[in-house]
């Protein structure tokens, strides 16, 4: 915790306490609430493929980031595979036997080339689901009607086997999620009856039917099963980023408290004495003055017998607002010292403008008027300060400047309290 969190508690005492413990209570609720959505979400029963809304658009982002990375990593491999394919054709089958094969394979290689291109201009990342289902809907659409433009009958089963491969490809090798990859292959089904029919190529309509609708029909059930899989996966994963959140909220609040006064919400004395070291090193770093300001409520202990430690404590909440209120700049740190003393660290701060400063903050408590019948200064609540600026020597300690502004409290108590002095070092 670094000491402008804690200024930012202190800075407005005993109400910006309650608003940042309100702030991480209504964090605490939301964790809560997310929680409580995804267990109930994961007891449904039910064939259910979506999630609540924000953990959907989730889900889908960091499926198709996995998606595009997988596919990047991959293309590389299936141009390799499919040139190793095409070779192992040539060497069955030979030169002369191929016909038009050849022409068919240049389709799917350029349809891998077209997705190397979009992935190297970055477009897969951005867009994976719409790119890869046109991609899939022209290489099934293709894959429908190669084995009826193939006249070679020694090749028709085995072509009508490949377009249930590339089928399978479509549904499960593409990381489409399920609605994406049944468009895709219901547009590469159209786009093939439109060719047939428009081309009038003769159609044994049974086979390609059944080749297509078989093969849709397995691809959607496994990538179903995947994509469900996957869905509870991300959920469960979820609830694990969840419970360490919490975990980390817990530990960042215990921290912050073993940091803060209980009473006023400023910082404790410990961190105070943890600031004053840094602060001390780095204005010895910088040659620059630092200022330490000393401050004690006048007459407190007959306050207290008179009203009640209740409206005592009352009483040092509303001190510490006020003081809080007067250093504004953020390396500012107002603290608590102990009992009705508080203490404002100001690095960076010369002589003159630390006096100015004790100044506002003295007047400021008259201003607010805080009834106090048995002060012998004032009818209300008073303070004293003192002042203590040096620019920090090597041989010197951090201490010697808190006891220089002690000191000069003190000299203000002899003075008649209600006002400040400036120690001399």
């Amino acid at each position: 915790m670094d000491s402008t969190s804690i200024d930012v508690a202190g800075r407005a005492s005993g109400g910006l306490k309650v608003g940042k413990d309100s702030v991480i209570s209504q964090q605490d609720s939301r964790l809560s609430d997310q929680h409580e959505l995804i267990t109930r979400h994961l007891k449904r029963r039910g064939f259910w493929l979506t999630l609540p809304p924000l953990i959907e658009t989730n889900f889908r982002r960091e499926h198709d980031r996995h998606a595009a990375s997988s596919f990047n990593g991959m293309i590389a491999s299936l141009l390799l595979m499919y040139f190793f394919m095409g070779v192992a054709m040539v060497l069955l089958s030979g030169l002369p036997n191929l016909g038009l094969w050849p022409a068919s394979y240049a389709v799917f290689l350029v349809l891998m080339v077209t997705a190397w291109l979009l992935s190297v201009a970055g477009l897969l990342e951005r867009h994976y689901q719409p790119c890869i289902s046109i991609l899939v809907a022209l290489a099934v659409g293709f894959a429908l009607v190669h084995p009826l433009i193939m006249h070679d009958s020694k090749f028709y089963y085995m072509l009508h086997e490949g377009t249930i491969f590339v089928m399978m490809i479509a549904f499960l090798g593409m990381n489409l999620r399920l609605p994406w990859a049944l468009a895709g292959s219901l547009a590469g089904a159209t786009l093939a009856a439109i060719a047939l029919l428009l081309f009038e190529i003769k159609t044994d309509w049974g086979m390609t039917g059944s080749t297509f609708i078989g093969g849709t029909f397995l691809g959607m059930l496994l990538r179903y099963r995947d994509e469900h899989h996957l869905r509870r996966a991300h959920l469960h994963a979820r609830l694990m980023a969840l419970d360490n959140e919490r975990i980390q909220a817990m530990a960042n609040q215990l921290e912050r408290l073993s940091f803060l006064d209980g009473l006023t919400g400023l910082a404790n004395r410990r961190y105070f004495d943890n600031s004053l070291d840094k602060a001390w090193r780095s204005c010895q770093r910088e040659n620059a003055p630092l200022t330490v300001i000393m401050l004690d409520v006048d007459f407190f202990k007959p306050y207290n017998d008179f009203y009640g430690h209740q409206q005592g404590d009352q009483a040092l909440r509303e001190l510490a607002q006020i003081i809080a209120e007067q250093a504004v700049r953020p390396q500012d740190l107002v603290a608590r010292y102990g009992g009705e003393e508080f203490v404002v660290l100001l690095p960076w701060v010369g002589e003159a403008a630390a006096g100015q400063l004790a100044e506002r903050i003295l007047q400021a408590v008259r201003e607010r008027q805080l009834p106090h019948e048995k002060s012998s200064c004032a009818h209300y609540l008073t303070i004293s300060a003192g002042v203590a600026t040096c620019v920090p020597a090597v041989q010197a300690h951090p201490a010697s400047l808190v006891a220089a502004a002690d000191a000069a409290l003190y000299q203000a108590k002899r003075e008649g309290r209600d006002r400040w002095c400036r120690a001399k070092l």
